[in-house]
């Protein structure tokens, strides 16, 4: 019986003795450290930086960035490569064996004829005070638009952002654009700024037949989940009274969807 009950326990400490070995034996995970050689970089849109990674083999990591519409990120050549997309701020994330870093990447814009935009619709105009870039050359409460307006001088070009509120919160708004040169000149430095801010996505024309009369060139752009921006060019025809022609409108209107900022009837809500 004794013997018996020897045979039948042989097994279960035979493999109690292997677990209790290869526990020991086996190497265990050591605590990853990961750093990145910049937490912070600041690139142009349309251009690429690089970081490097230590405390790792890099291509045990995976990376993400936090607002792909901003900057992309991937491993490449040794390297965590960015790739600058649009105007804005976003966070890359390198993650590997439970451990992370982090690095925040500033997209600036290449050339910006046009200026930065608050479009966080909702907000009051107290928030938006806050939010607004600085310095900026002037400020104005517009009772006769019903707008609060903020002028800026980006390249020798004056910008107004006209901001409109309905029910006390932000709802639209109005960039107005006074450059200098011809109208195709302010129509190459504005379209090529916008692209730093946003995706285009068409055009269309327009015919104004009340007096005066003028032709309006329309283009849209977009950025996912956060705006539309509709760039008008209105282009008067000469006035009878004088013989001049007015001069040519450039306005940008912004707004969360695509048919309020093309047809922009906030800027009348007053």
């Amino acid at each position: 019986m004794k013997m018996k009950k020897v045979l039948f326990m042989l097994p279960m400490l035979v493999a109690l003795f292997f677990v209790g070995c290869s526990s020991d034996d086996e190497p265990q995970d050591q605590p990853v450290n990961i750093t990145l050689s910049k937490t912070e970089i600041s690139v142009p849109a349309d251009d690429e930086a690089n970081i490097e990674v230590t405390g790792i083999d890099i291509n045990e990591c995976t990376v993400l960035s936090d607002d792909e519409f901003v900057a992309e990120a991937m491993i490449y050549d040794g390297r965590i490569d960015i790739m600058a997309k649009h105007v804005g701020e976003t966070t890359i994330t390198v993650k590997a064996k439970g451990a992370e870093a982090k690095c925040t990447v500033l997209v600036t814009p290449l050339i910006d004829y046009v200026g930065s935009t608050v479009t966080e619709w909702g907000i009051t105009y107290d928030e938006l005070k806050e939010k607004v870039e600085r310095p900026y050359d002037s400020f104005m409460d517009d009772v006769q638009r019903g707008s609060k307006n903020f002028t800026y001088t980006k390249e020798g070009y004056k910008i107004t952002n006209r901001y409109y509120f309905e029910n006390g919160t932000l709802c639209g708004v109005e960039k107005v654009i006074k450059g200098s040169g011809t109208d195709t000149d302010v129509f190459l430095n504005t379209t090529n700024s916008l692209n730093n801010y946003a995706d285009y996505e068409s055009n269309y024309s327009e015919t104004i037949n009340s007096y005066p009369k003028a032709k309006v060139q329309g283009y849209i752009y977009s950025y996912p989940q956060k705006y539309y921006a509709v760039y008008e060019q209105t282009r008067y025809d000469i006035l009878w009274e004088t013989g001049t022609r007015p001069a040519t409108k450039n306005s940008i209107y912004f707004a969360k969807d695509l048919e309020t900022a093309k047809e922009h009837k906030f800027t009348s809500l007053n």
